[in-house]
């Protein structure tokens, strides 16, 4: 945030105030008069939640959830790559981060990941031996990522408590 201000003035530009990413779809989703929406914004390393609500033009974040969570769809992803290794009997530990294997298991996991949203089963595939090719269910996936799920709700949990509205009207997920 404060290097986005930096920015910001270093261009010359009077920042009045910073409108967290979920707030700002909020508005963009052109919220009706009087009413209150969740925005659920599952970015590649966040996982922003904002009650926003309406009254005469003005909009309000009526909750977030405390603190910063730390939860991302790169969680998915290192959880879908976990799983994979395992079937092919090795560990996260086999992986150096910074390593480009590392950075191509990411990025086919990310891909497996969208082709389970709509299919049942897809392959991961990628030229490291002993890789080849492992087959991931859409049933597994959801069975390695189910504390995420959780903790995720939770965090969903935190932001409506904080916001105290009697009623939410819509959702809009963002992501």
């Amino acid at each position: 945030r404060e290097k986005t201000k930096l920015a910001a003035q270093m261009a010359g530009i009077d920042v009045l105030a910073l409108v967290q990413e979920p707030t700002a779809a909020a508005i963009s989703y052109n919220i009706r008069h009087n009413e209150t929406i969740l925005v659920f914004d599952l970015g590649g390393g966040t996982l922003d939640v904002s009650i926003v609500r309406n009254e005469f033009g003005v909009h309000s974040v009526l909750g977030v959830p405390a603190g910063n969570p730390n939860l991302g769809g790169k969680d998915w992803d290192e959880a879908l790559v976990n799983h994979v290794l395992k079937k092919k009997g090795l560990s996260l530990s086999s992986f150096s981060r910074s390593s480009k294997e590392w950075a191509l298991l990411m990025k086919t996991a990310e891909d497996v990941k969208k082709d389970l949203t709509g299919m049942d089963e897809a392959d991961f595939t990628i030229p490291i031996p002993p890789f080849d090719n492992v087959t991931v269910t859409r049933s597994e996936f959801e069975t390695v990522t189910r504390s995420l799920v959780v903790n995720a709700m939770e965090i969903v949990d935190k932001a409506i408590a904080n916001a105290n509205a009697p009623t939410i009207n819509r959702f809009v997920m963002v992501g």
